[in-house]
C-alpha cells in the first residue's frame, strides 16, 4: 500500500469489525480473530447490522463536528475585535460617493470618479471636480490607472479589453493598440511602469508583453510596438511596486514570478514561485519595501495545505501561508482584492476581500472580520492610502474609513551582546532600544543556581537598561553565563577566580588532617579553631594543596 493513502475498504472494514468484535464478543465467538483480520469466514448475519449502526453513528457524529466547527470559526471571527489589546477595526465607515472612485496612489489627491456615463477629475483630494471626457460611451466595467512619476498621465481600460492614453488628464483620448493575437472581448491584465521610462505592461495566454512611450511624427506621445518579454505562462494579475523597482506577474497556475530587473527584463533574473493549484487573482507589493509582497488567489484551496492568501518578504525568494490556522483564520475564499495600510516599514495592516466579507490582520497568524461597512453591499475592492482613508468600493458607491493605528511589529537592539567580567563579579549593564515605545521587553529569569540575578529591568516597553549581577568566581576555571534579552542571547564570560595561598598549620587543640593522595600529595585541611564559649568548630578549606610544593 502507497504511503500516504488511506486505508483500502476492506482494511477499513476489517478495523471496525474489530472494533465490534470487542463490543459483541458473544455474537463473533464461534469466528476466529485471525480469520477476520485475513478476511477469512463469514461472520453472523447480526454481525452486519452493528456495522451498519456504527458506520451510521461515525458519519452523523463526523458531520455535527465539521458544521459545528464552520460555525464556531465564524463566530470566533466575528467576535474578535482586538490582537495584542489593541483595536483593528477602521473608524467611522460613511458613504462618500455614490459612484466609484480612482485614487492615485503615487499622488493621492488626485482621484477620478465615474458616476453612469460621467467621469470628473479631482486634484485637491476630492474638494471640487472638473468634467473629463470619458474614453468610451459605456462605462460599465471602465476602469482607470495612474502613473508614477507623471501626474498629467491618465490610462482607461474598457470592458471590453481597450486600452485609452490622455497625455492631458483626459480631455482627449488615444486609443493604444493591443498586441497581435489579443482580441478585444474582455480586459487583459494590465500596468503601467515609469522607472525613468514610461512603459506598459499587459498580460496574455502567451506570456507579458509592453510597449514603450515614444513620439510620433508630429512630436505627439504614442506607444512602440509591442514586445513579448518572456513566457511567463497565461498570466492573470501584474502589480508594479511603488517605488517602480519590481514587477509581479501571477499566472493560471498558481505561478508567481517577481524580478527587480525593471530595465531588460533579462528572463534569467526572475524568481519563480509555483504556490499552489489555481489562479493567481491578485498581487500587492508593500508601499514601503518592494520585499513584500501578497499573493491572492481566485478560489479555494483544493487540499488541507492550500491556502487562500500567500505572501513573501524577500522578493519571493521564500513565501509562506498567510491565511492563519484555528478559529481565527482567513476564510477559504476567493481573494477579490488585497492592500497594505502602512504607516512605516514596521507598523502595517493587511486587508482581504472576500465574499464573506473584509478581513484584516497584523500578522497573517490572526484575522478579523471588518465592522461598521453597511450590510447588503459587498465590497468588491478595498484601497488603503498611506496617511489618509481607506477606501472601500461597493458595485454602486464608495465607502471610506479613518485606518486604525497599525500594530507595530516590534525589533530589538541589546548591546552589548558580549561581556566579560572579572573574577570578583559584580554588576553588568546591558541597554535595550526598541523601534517603538509600545514594544514590551523581557528577560529570561535564572535559575535559582545560576551566577547571575537580575537586579533591575527584568521587564518594561521601549527603550531601557537590564542590570545583572554576576557572583564572585571562586573556582580557578573561567565559566561562561548566557541569558535572553528582549529575545537576543547575551553572554557573560567571567574569569577564573585566583587559588588562595596553602599552608598547613597545626592549632592548639586541632590536629586532625584529611586523607592524603600519595600519587600526587594533595590532600584537603581541617581546621579547628576556637569559640568564645570555649567549644571548638571545625570547617572545611576548599583549596586544594601540594605539600610536594
Amino acid at each position: 500500500m502507497a504511503s500516504g493513502l488511506p486505508l483500502s475498504l476492506n482494511t477499513s472494514v476489517r478495523f471496525r469489525l474489530l472494533l465490534l468484535y470487542m463490543y459483541e464478543s458473544t455474537a463473533l465467538r464461534k469466528v476466529p480473530m485471525t480469520n477476520l483480520l485475513q478476511g477469512k469466514g463469514q461472520p453472523p448475519r447480526n454481525m452486519y447490522r452493528f456495522a451498519i449502526l456504527f458506520l451510521t453513528f461515525f458519519a452523523l457524529v463526523s458531520l455535527l463536528h465539521a458544521q459545528t466547527g464552520k460555525g464556531r470559526q465564524r463566530h470566533s471571527t466575528l467576535s474578535s475585535r482586538t490582537f495584542h489589546g489593541q483595536a483593528l477595526s477602521a473608524e467611522n465607515w460613511t458613504r462618500v460617493s455614490n459612484s466609484r472612485l480612482f485614487i492615485n496612489d503615487y499622488e493621492p489627491s488626485v482621484l477620478v470618479r465615474l458616476e453612469n456615463s460621467l467621469a470628473e477629475l479631482s486634484t485637491n483630494s476630492g474638494e471640487t471636480f472638473d468634467a473629463i471626457v470619458s474614453p468610451v460611451e459605456d462605462t460599465a466595467g471602465l476602469r482607470f490607472y495612474f502613473e508614477a512619476n507623471e501626474s498629467g498621465h491618465l490610462y482607461a481600460q474598457s470592458a471590453s479589453g481597450l486600452i485609452f492614453f490622455s497625455g492631458t488628464q483626459g480631455e482627449s483620448w488615444s486609443p493604444v493598440p493591443l498586441p497581435q493575437g489579443f482580441e478585444p472581448g474582455k480586459p487583459a491584465p494590465f500596468a503601467v511602469l515609469n522607472d525613468g521610462q514610461t512603459r506598459l505592461l499587459l498580460g496574455g495566454p502567451a506570456g507579458l508583453f509592453t510597449a514603450e512611450l515614444t513620439s510620433d511624427d508630429d512630436g505627439e506621445p504614442a506607444f512602440g510596438p509591442w514586445e513579448r518579454l518572456s513566457d511567463l505562462g497565461p498570466l492573470t494579475t501584474i502589480a508594479v511596486a511603488f517605488n517602480q523597482d519590481a514587477v509581479a506577474p501571477g499566472t493560471g497556475s498558481g505561478v508567481v514570478h517577481i524580478t527587480e530587473d525593471t530595465t531588460a527584463f533579462d528572463p534569467s533574473l526572475w524568481i519563480s514561485s509555483p504556490l499552489r493549484s489555481g489562479s493567481v487573482s491578485v498581487l500587492e507589493f508593500s508601499p514601503s519595501d518592494s520585499q513584500r509582497v501578497l499573493a491572492g488567489f481566485a478560489g479555494p484551496g483544493s487540499q488541507d495545505n492550500e491556502a487562500p492568501l500567500y505572501y513573501t518578504e524577500n522578493g519571493g525568494r521564500f513565501w509562506h501561508s498567510g491565511a492563519g490556522t484555528g478559529d481565527e483564520a482567513l476564510p477559504n475564499e476567493p481573494i477579490l482584492s488585497l492592500s497594505y495600510s502602512e504607516q512605516d516599514a514596521d507598523a502595517f495592516l493587511v486587508y482581504a476581500v472576500t465574499p464573506s466579507g473584509v478581513y484584516v490582520t497584523s500578522d497573517f497568524l490572526t484575522w478579523a472580520l471588518e465592522a461598521g461597512l453597511p450590510e447588503g453591499e459587498p465590497v468588491v475592492e478595498l484601497r488603503a492610502v498611506k496617511g489618509r482613508s481607506i477606501l472601500a468600493q461597493t458595485s454602486t458607491a464608495t465607502l471610506a474609513a479613518a485606518p486604525p493605528a497599525a500594530t507595530v511589529r516590534c525589533s530589538y537592539e541589546v548591546t552589548p551582546l558580549s561581556v566579560k567580567i572579572d573574577a570578583k563579579g559584580g554588576n553588568v549593564e546591558i541597554s535595550v532600544n526598541a523601534n517603538s515605545s509600545t514594544c514590551a521587553r523581557t528577560v529570561s529569569k535564572p535559575s535559582s543556581t545560576s551566577p547571575l540575578k537580575i537586579v533591575s529591568g527584568a521587564s518594561g516597553y521601549g527603550d531601557g537598561k537590564v542590570v545583572l549581577s554576576v557572583a564572585p568566581n571562586i573556582t580557578t576555571k573561567s565559566r561562561t553565563m548566557t541569558i535572553t534579552i528582549a529575545g537576543k542571547r547575551v553572554t557573560i564570560t567571567q574569569a577564573a577566580g585566583t587559588a588562595a595561598p596553602c599552608s598547613v598549620q597545626l592549632q592548639q587543640g586541632s590536629g586532625s588532617f584529611g586523607s592524603l593522595d600519595n600519587e600526587i600529595g594533595i590532600f584537603s585541611i581541617i581546621r579547628g579553631t576556637r569559640q568564645a564559649d570555649g567549644k571548638r568548630a571545625l570547617e572545611t578549606q576548599p583549596e586544594l594543596c601540594n605539600i610536594f610544593d
